[in-house]
């Protein structure tokens, strides 16, 4: 398990996880939610929460990307079959912050095998995509008059964050969209080589 030192930085460790709580994101985010509630699972998540978002940022500083991933539902008629509505997903703060230890914690053991096993430790990783494979991104934002650079990961993160159309909710999120289909499938990778 991952856990915090004294001085402010990360370790692991045997531990033993003694649940109080089963809580699907939308309880556990109503608890968040609710300052009025002082019991111990409201205020640990309310902490859990805050430490999610400072590990985000620090994140983002480094040239994180945060890409599109909403799940959509369809709604399906019941006697042909066809699609007949569709309905976004709303994420709310408990997804990213169990995103953000789940992050966390896959790092932090990647980091351990490569320092025990440095010669043979398979990680997993995505390369630099060709900056080519982002024509159709940069092209699909200067139609609207925006413009994206790809140059680093850092670059475009900021180009994202700032490529948006007032009065036109999607267009951001469409671009994020389209800037997955952009990236490079990941790969394994033996650390000695």
């Amino acid at each position: 398990a991952v856990v915090s030192t004294q001085s402010g930085h990360y370790g692991r460790g045997k531990t033993v996880i003694c649940s109080v709580a089963s809580l699907t994101y939308a309880e556990a985010q109503i608890l968040i939610d609710d300052a009025s509630r002082t019991d111990p699972l409201s205020v640990g998540l309310r902490g859990l929460n805050a430490l999610a978002k400072k590990l985000k940022q620090r994140r983002i500083d480094a040239g994180a990307l945060t890409l599109a991933s909403a799940e959509v539902r369809f709604h399906i008629d019941s006697e042909t079959h066809d699609p007949i509505g569709i309905e976004a997903k709303e994420l709310k703060e408990t997804n990213s912050m169990v995103e953000e230890f789940m992050l966390l914690a896959n790092c932090e053991v990647a980091r351990h095998i490569r320092k025990e096993f440095p010669q043979c430790a398979v990680l997993r990783r995505h390369p630099t995509p060709a900056l080519s494979s982002f024509d159709l991104l940069v092209n699909a934002a200067a139609v609207k008059g925006v413009e994206i650079r790809c140059g680093t990961g850092k670059d475009l993160a900021r180009s994202l964050e700032n490529a948006v159309i007032p009065g036109d909710p999607f267009f951001n999120i469409l671009l994020r969209i389209v800037s997955t289909r952009c990236m490079t499938q990941a790969v394994y990778f033996c650390s000695g080589r």
